[in-house]
């Protein structure tokens, strides 16, 4: 009986009308299909359409117009419909309502939901256009145009349609990529009527959610929109920027992905029914969508230029701050600027503030000059450092005729002539020369850091990294402040309100580190955090500046140098029982013991994982050891100060008790032993 379905429609309509708003709430989801369900059944009755039937449809995809298993049976509806008869609800009049409450579907991250709109609103009257298509018709077609026989003419909304429905592959992409351009070019000439530009917009914003490689096209025809239209558009498309932002920043902080959904947070009953209503997709992950419209701006740089206070808080709420009022460039929230789909979102940030050419007129354009030297010019990539240094050209004319050795720095390939070459103390003026040391020692400061990033070998690596301590032992004892600073900045176990001290180069004297007292920060807990290659590397680096350095630049960091080294030693002095224990369990025979293959194979990891570690823990401290004698020989009249000495001998005190077995079981002197021997002179 037909009635009790159109019954059972109504009364699921009543339902939902006094459901809680909670649009993600499962129990309401399920309803919704269920009155999708309906509705499709009730299309199907036979039955001829009339002007009511036509109204509940649009009122049903109005109210439900997030939900595509009702879209899909209006879509189907409108499908079927006898064209030849003039519907009052599609005229132009009723449209402009339509296009404003649809119009946000078209960017929704949803393919389904997007077509099935673009199925509706392609129904309604079409407003006129400008000249006609074929004004200018070519005399002769080339092979390549002979897919635009196909395309359709006169509504850009089929066209957005046909570049849905379209699947891609290799024989339709060229296609796809017609299509776009027809909507390019109807752009650029001005052929499409005002009252469709925002739908235009956000059915371009949305294809870019479709993964398959059409971002570039759609970028430039999205690009050309923002240039022949700004003020129509412009407002939508920084809003849609900043939801795919935040979108980004919320799976980012959550380890989510793009691709969560509730199905992911039942296994019941209702789970499965949310997993096959809603099942797992496959659009374009957040990272790149928020990419790709950062490079739609990089291709309209005066448009972005001209509304730079409205881009640049997105950037700094990106960058970690309060947008509206950032505090210091040390406070901001670490949690959100981490990951390689950060870093390359961050990449198309920067390039676009590069092709902004300096936006002044911001009004936190100084906090974000800072912003960029003190936190990304001493960025381990290349890349990021390159781009950052573009933008303080903008911003800062004394740093321009430095410009290319600069760069330079930054190659790996330039930088070991640039070294040589180079000098600091003739080229650079009086009045700049803080601020372009400053400059200097940011850039360099991830070759003195990592290894990685000077050479494939590790020997080569060491005597490139010499290279660039001894480029810098050109400068003062107080300009190396700064650089002390930043040795210690990727540990991150100072506070971000500490170094804000250096992070302007008019407060990283030698006077303001020094009462810093740097090595407090060195505690159990904070060394905890540590990993043993940034322990490791850490310590090889001070080992290296200790070679580099003549004893004028050291001396004054000493305090500094040999509080951090103690402190890491007293972290590698255990129980002296623990360390016995672990030597046992990796000098015990991993046969022993085990009855089963499966036990022996387990004894046998345990046995080389225990070894290892031993070896590794003793390494570290021999090195922490190392380092101590040298000072101890070289700088034989510095006073350590009774806090080191306590330190160090409760961090060797476990040694000593073991040093006569150590010293009879070794060829060489031990390192315990080499201190000993320093301090006796």
């Amino acid at each position: 009986d037909s009635s009790l379905l159109i019954c059972f429609k109504n009364t699921l309509r009543q339902h939902l009308a006094v459901w809680d708003v909670d649009t993600f709430s499962a129990p309401k989801l399920m309803w919704q299909c269920l009155l999708g369900t309906a509705l499709r059944s009730c299309h199907k009755l036979p039955r001829s359409i009339n002007h009511s039937d036509l109204e509940e449809a649009l009122s049903f995809a109005k109210d439900y117009k997030s939900c595509v298993q009702v879209l899909s049976p209006v879509a189907d509806f409108f499908d079927v419909m006898h064209r030849s008869n003039a519907y009052p609800e599609l005229q132009a009049n009723k449209a402009e309502d339509a296009f404003g409450i649809f119009s946000e579907n078209l960017r929704h991250p949803n393919k389904d939901i997007r077509l099935m709109t673009l199925r509706i609103l392609c129904h309604f009257e079409t407003f006129p256009s400008g000249p006609s298509f074929e004004e200018h018709p070519p005399k002769k077609k080339m092979k390549t145009e002979e897919t635009k026989k196909s395309l359709p003419k006169g509504n850009v909304l089929l066209l957005l349609r046909s570049v849905e429905e379209t699947s891609h592959s290799v024989d339709t992409g060229r296609m796809l990529e017609s299509l776009i351009s027809e909507i390019q070019k109807d752009l650029s000439a001005g052929r499409i009527h005002a009252r469709y530009l925002q739908l235009v917009l956000n059915g371009l914003m949305g294809l870019f959610h479709n993964k398959f490689n059409l971002g570039d096209p759609v970028s430039k025809c999205l690009a050309v929109l923002l240039r022949n239209h700004t003020g129509a558009v412009w407002s939508d498309f920084v809003c849609n920027l900043g939801q795919c932002q935040l979108k980004f920043e919320a799976l980012h902080n959550h380890s989510e992905n793009a691709n969560h959904s509730m199905s992911e947070r039942h296994t019941d009953l209702i789970g499965r029914f949310n997993k096959f209503v809603f099942p797992p997709s496959d659009s374009t992950p957040t990272a790149k969508v928020v990419s790709l419209l950062l490079q739609t701006l990089q291709k309209v740089p005066t448009v972005a230029h001209s509304r730079a206070s409205e881009i640049l808080p997105l950037l700094l709420k990106f960058l970690g701050y309060d947008s509206e009022n950032p505090m210091r460039v040390g406070l901001f929230n670490a949690q959100v600027c981490k990951g390689e789909d950060w870093k390359e979102v961050l990449k198309q940030w920067l390039t676009l503030v590069k092709l902004m050419k300096n936006p002044r007129s911001f009004c936190f354009s100084q906090f974000l000059n800072d912003v960029l030297q003190n936190r990304f010019l001493d960025d381990n990539d290349a890349d990021v450092q390159t781009i950052v240094l573009e933008c303080l050209l903008l911003s800062n004319e004394f740093l321009v005729p430095h410009r290319q050795h600069l760069l330079n720095l930054i190659k790996p390939k330039e930088l070991r002539e640039e070294l040589t070459t180079w000098n600091l103390s003739e080229d650079i003026e009086e009045a700049h020369r803080s601020h372009v040391y400053s400059h200097v020692i940011r850039i360099l400061m991830p070759k003195v850091r990592t290894l990685k990033n000077l050479a494939s070998r590790k020997h080569t690596s060491i005597s490139h990294r010499k290279a660039v301590l001894r480029f810098i032992s050109q400068l003062d004892v107080n300009e190396l402040a700064l650089f002390f600073a930043l040795l210690i900045k990727p540990l991150n176990i100072i506070s971000e309100e500490t170094m804000d001290l250096f992070w302007n180069s008019g407060k990283s004297s030698l006077d303001y580190f020094q009462k810093s007292n740097f090595p407090k920060h060195f505690t159990v807990d904070t060394l905890s955090t540590l990993s043993r290659n940034q322990k490791s590397g850490f310590l090889h680096v001070i080992q290296d500046i200790l070679e580099v350095f003549d004893e004028l630049r050291v001396r004054p960091f000493l305090d500094f140098l040999m509080g951090c080294v103690v402190r890491l030693l007293v972290s590698y002095a255990p129980n002296i029982d623990d360390e016995r224990n672990i030597e046992s369990l990796a000098l015990r025979n991993p046969t022993a013991a085990s009855s089963t293959p499966d036990d022996k194979e387990n004894v046998s990891i345990n046995h080389d994982q225990a070894g290892t570690a031993l070896k590794q823990f003793k390494e570290l401290r021999t090195l922490c050891l190392k380092i101590i004698a040298h000072i101890l020989d070289k700088y034989d009249d510095f006073d350590l100060g009774s806090e080191f000495w306590d330190l160090f001998f409760s961090a060797v005190n476990p040694l000593i008790k073991n040093f006569k077995k150590e010293g009879s079981s070794s060829e060489k002197p031990s390192s315990l032993f080499s201190c000993f021997l320093s301090m006796s002179k």
